[in-house]
């Protein structure tokens, strides 16, 4: 008895200290600030790949807030930012080293809250000698402020020739921008009566420097030229699909380079909108295919009008953001696919889109592009799934997804294999509330901005993470043998990491070193990649060894003939007469 009690007590203490161990996939989640996951779906921790470089809040800017801020578009290094809640767009740089930047000022300056460096500086204008002075007159005071001008980088100074940029982010001058101005002396026939912002929530610049504005509470794209005068608008689409009770509620745009617009409105599900050059309406773009459960569809096949009122429609999914690459391809991600998608891996989260419309996205990778895989949490911990607010795409095709759900980011290569996540829910620095926002900025430095918190976080590449751009974008320049060195020192400071693995794999398939690119893909479970090398490896073989199997195939069909000749000869000398008593 006094055993089995002792034996119950010793169990339940197990339990209870197994309980107590965080052995869930999304907690581990949860207390990591960058991860992966392996072929088995399985957590693995990672070097950080991206660092935070800086956070810039409203007030380090130089401006006195920013209100709900829904977009940001990094066009010519420069920053364009749509105030939403304040009706502006501001626009702002990264500054470089060893240049003293012409930034914002908020106000002019006065006497009375001049600084007392620049009080030497007031040029005070007084009355006439001999003129007696008007009543109330003010007099006129100059304010001049010392400015430093902005000193020219010498290329010979920096390493490479390339501008240094620091981590530091201001406002430009004139670069608070709530209004706009007509001019149709430099644009004939073009005039609007209303020329500020109402709620703008994204922001496109042309080839040409022109900028696209999504006016969302004035129902309109505003293109204005780089002195932001005004050019034209594009207005409600004229179709016969559209609703003409609804608003026209314009919420992103791309632009490509013949100037042509494509929009996401809010509550249009026919995929892009899109305009030409000369502000017409040209149709629909890249609708998503409708899914539908089997038995939802049998069932309305006989159900009451009624019923079928109250069941869900079968429509597109709606796109929640966009953005354009440097080939004119189209990425697009949707905000919140449904749980059956999800559950069944069909969920088309991210998109890229041809001129066409039709989905060319390569997707390789182990697991569907929808960000976290488990969809559980502890605590106050976001719960749910991945909720993809943004997208942005770097020049070697890799494309970084923004979760605002849980404050994300996640990382995917052109094959769709996940790189990297990295963030969080939270208020420390590279941790987000609402992240809304996303784009790169000098290569593949990211910005990401927050609308909850009205602050950008700057990111830079670490290491680690310069290492893997760096096998990615060898590998893709045909430099096989520096990528796989590449891939084999981020093995090095991550040895669990599978795309290292595979990275290598691949970069020896491309050397037709087939049989060790065999190795390094079955190691990682890539069946497609290991098929690929065996094929030519057996290929390779024959090749390698085609005297030998001519060899043995003529010993396997001459020495039977021969041996059964021989056997011929002797029952024929064996029966002739001559042999015969």
């Amino acid at each position: 008895m006094k055993k089995r009690l002792k034996t119950i007590i010793a169990l339940a203490m197990c339990a209870v200290m197994v309980a107590a161990i965080p052995f869930s996939v999304g907690a581990h989640a949860e207390n990591s600030y960058t991860y992966n996951y392996d072929y088995w779906g399985e957590f693995t921790d990672s070097p950080d790949m991206y660092s935070i470089a800086s956070v810039t809040t409203a007030s380090m800017l130089g401006i006195d807030s920013l209100k709900n801020p829904k977009g940001m578009t990094v066009a010519n290094e420069t920053i364009y930012i749509c105030d939403t809640g304040n009706n502006r767009i501001v626009i702002a740089k990264r500054a470089i080293e060893g240049e003293e930047p012409k930034k914002y000022q908020p106000q002019a300056a006065t006497e009375e809250n001049a600084n007392p460096e620049e009080i030497a500086n007031v040029t005070v204008t007084t009355p006439e000698e001999g003129v007696t002075p008007v009543a109330n007159e003010i007099t006129e005071v100059k304010v001049t402020t010392p400015t430093t001008e902005p000193q020219p980088v010498n290329a010979e100074t920096v390493p490479n020739g390339k501008v240094k940029y620091t981590s530091d982010l201001y406002v430009i001058e004139d670069g608070v921008k709530d209004h706009f101005t007509v001019d149709e002396s430099k644009y004939p026939g073009k005039t609007t009566d209303i020329t500020t912002f109402n709620g703008p929530t994204d922001i496109a610049i042309s080839e040409d420097g022109n900028i696209f504005i999504c006016d969302n509470a004035n129902h309109r794209i505003v293109k204005v030229d780089k002195d932001w005068v005004y050019m034209g608008q594009f207005n409600v689409p004229v179709d016969s699909t559209f609703d003409a009770n609804a608003e026209f509620l314009p919420n992103k745009i791309v632009v490509d380079t013949a100037e042509r617009v494509y929009c996401i409105a809010t509550n249009v599900n026919k995929g892009l909108i899109k305009y030409e050059a000369d502000f017409t309406f040209s149709g629909f773009v890249g609708a998503t295919p409708v899914t539908y459960n089997f038995w939802d569809w049998l069932w309305k096949k006989f159900a009451s009008q009624e019923q079928r009122n109250a069941m869900a429609n079968f429509v597109p999914t709606q796109y929640d953001n966009l953005y354009m690459d440097k080939e004119g391809f189209i990425y697009v991600c949707t905000y919140k696919p449904s749980d059956e998608d999800v559950d069944s891996g069909a969920a088309d989260v991210v998109r890229k889109l041809n001129l066409l419309g039709s989905d060319i996205l390569v997707r390789n990778g182990s697991y569907a592009i929808y960000g976290d895989l488990y969809m559980g949490g502890t605590g106050s911990a976001p719960k749910g799934k991945s909720e993809f607010a943004d997208i942005t795409t770097l020049d070697n095709d890799i494309y970084i997804c923004l979760d605002q759900n849980r404050g994300r980011l996640f990382i995917y290569d052109d094959q769709g294999h996940l790189v990297c996540a990295f963030g969080g829910k939270g208020n420390m620095n590279g941790y987000f509330n609402r992240a809304t926002s996303i784009d790169h900025i000098n290569g593949k430095d990211l910005l990401v901005l927050d609308e909850s918190d009205s602050a950008i976080t700057l990111f830079t590449a670490t290491e680690y993470g310069n290492l893997i751009f760096d096998a990615i974008d060898q590998f893709d320049l045909g430099e096989y043998d520096a990528s796989e060195q590449s891939w084999r020192k981020v093995m090095e400071l991550n040895g669990n990491y599978d795309l290292a693995y595979i990275g290598v794999g691949r970069s020896l398939l491309r050397q037709k070193k087939y049989k060790e690119a065999m190795e390094y893909f079955e190691l990682k479970h890539d069946a497609e990649n290991y098929s690929k090398a065996f094929k030519q490896y057996r290929k390779q073989w024959v090749e390698d060894n085609i005297v030998l199997i001519v060899i043995v195939v003529l010993l396997l069909f001459l020495v039977p003939l021969g041996i059964g000749k021989l056997k011929s000869i002797k029952h024929e000398i064996d029966t002739a007469d001559i042999f015969q008593l």
